[in-house]
């Protein structure tokens, strides 16, 4: 099996100057967190689609990894024709924006004989076939899905994939989603899965790059709380539910709640909610009232 990320999205609804797969977790992007998780399956190669330069730069490290450069139209099939060829044999896609509490080696067992299969959210009988099967942007697709693509080539919504699929008399495995999952595409998304990652440590999936923290002398954090080894902290108070990146550096605030990207740095700050990006730009995360 090969695996597909599609991650071209350019977040304009984040309205900061950030492409979603980079968007920081603890102890890795967005983007690393799924490539580790695809690192744990039986894959014969791994494809990622883009748009950003920045992903591209961050997919060298990664080997057996390649990366495709979406064509035109730029929409979520226009993202799956961009690999086609590529694509030899069935293919996990993973939307670029989402984060998993589980591994999906359940998905590919359960998936297994199946030229189609999508792991679903919710199986309240009252939801419609195709519109349930397009809950969670991870799916199994068959390379005959690209006779049918070109069709829905300026379509942007799975659940085109799956009406158009179902039309043509496919038998759609259907499996549910294990744990959780968050569609991160905003701030508060982006928080909210920060928290969820942080208090549940034990339970979540997370690459090996990350850990739970550590305490260095002028760091005073509480609760639950991440801190690079290569991040600079120093007469701060951190916590409940702080991220700080590698490379950033952070003197003298106080910080809740707060998610600290890589190479970012804060003086004399008093946050709460908000993201801070390289070099020291400040974007909320409150809800809107």
């Amino acid at each position: 099996m090969q695996a597909l990320i599609l991650a071209a999205g350019r977040g304009k609804r984040l309205q900061a100057p950030f492409s979603k797969p980079l968007l920081y977790l603890p102890g890795g992007t967005l983007l690393e967190y799924q490539l580790s998780m695809l690192a744990d399956l039986s894959l014969s190669s791994i494809f990622v689609i883009y748009l950003a330069p920045e992903v591209e730069r961050v997919l060298r490290g990664w080997e057996g990894v390649y990366a495709i450069r979406q064509r035109e139209p730029f929409t979520l099939m226009g993202a799956l024709l961009s690999a086609e060829k590529e694509i030899s044999e069935r293919f996990l896609v993973l939307h670029g924006d989402n984060y998993f509490s589980q591994g999906l080696g359940y998905f590919l067992r359960e998936a297994e004989g199946h030229r189609y299969a999508f792991l679903a959210e919710r199986r309240d009988e009252g939801v419609e076939e195709a519109r349930r099967l397009a809950t969670t942007g991870a799916y199994i697709l068959s390379p005959e899905v690209f006779h049918t693509l070109p069709l829905l080539r300026s379509k942007d919504r799975l659940v085109c994939l799956t009406e158009a699929l179902l039309s043509q008399g496919e038998e759609l495995c259907e499996v549910g989603l294990r744990g959780w999952r968050q569609n991160i595409n905003t701030l508060e998304g982006l928080l909210k899965t920060q928290g969820e990652l942080l208090g549940n440590w034990s339970l979540c999936f997370h690459p090996p790059s990350s850990q739970e923290g550590y305490s260095e002398e002028g760091v005073e954090a509480e609760g639950p709380t991440w801190i690079s080894p290569e991040a600079e902290v120093s007469r701060s108070h951190l916590g409940p539910y702080v991220t700080v990146g590698p490379g950033a550096r952070i003197e003298g605030c106080t910080l809740e709640e707060v998610i600290v990207f890589p190479r970012s740095q804060a003086e004399g700050l008093k946050l709460k909610r908000e993201v801070i990006l390289p070099p020291g730009l400040i974007f909320s995360g409150k809800e809107k009232g």
